[in-house]
């Protein structure tokens, strides 16, 4: 059986993440979306980590915007459902897996910023790299 359950901050940035789908006119949420949602929450391990490795936030923020926006009115901001796509199911099973790893039962903001960087044929995990993030 498994009992992992989400943080509150995991949860927030899961909430962050189809905001920024909607901010952004996407009709989709990617791995870009929760590495957004990631920054746009400011605060836990996966932030830490950032910072620690000198990364530039707000680049990362602004490259991320400028490669996923479209037409803002593309999508209505009264959208209920926005579709994970399959890499991003792909990267939440991730989530898990390296929560399971590190012999934790929450999971945190650190085991999704690491699951993104596992599946690294996204946006997200390439504007890591090009930051220096490995």
């Amino acid at each position: 059986m498994d009992t992992t359950s989400y943080s509150q901050g995991v949860k927030e940035v899961l909430m962050f993440s189809r905001e920024e789908a909607i901010r952004l006119g996407n009709n989709y949420i990617g791995p870009e979306h929760l590495l957004l949602g990631i920054l746009r929450g400011g605060e836990g391990l996966a932030i830490d980590i950032l910072k620690h490795l000198q990364v530039d936030l707000k680049y990362v923020k602004d490259t991320l915007d400028d490669k996923l926006s479209s037409d803002a009115s593309a999508i209505s901001s009264s959208t209920n459902e926005i579709p994970l796509i399959k890499s991003t199911e792909k990267i939440l099973k991730l989530m898990a897996l390296e929560a399971r790893l590190y012999k934790s039962q929450i999971l945190e903001t650190e085991h999704l910023l690491l699951a993104i960087m596992k599946d690294n044929a996204n946006i997200a995990a390439q504007v890591l790299l090009s930051e220096n993030v490995t």
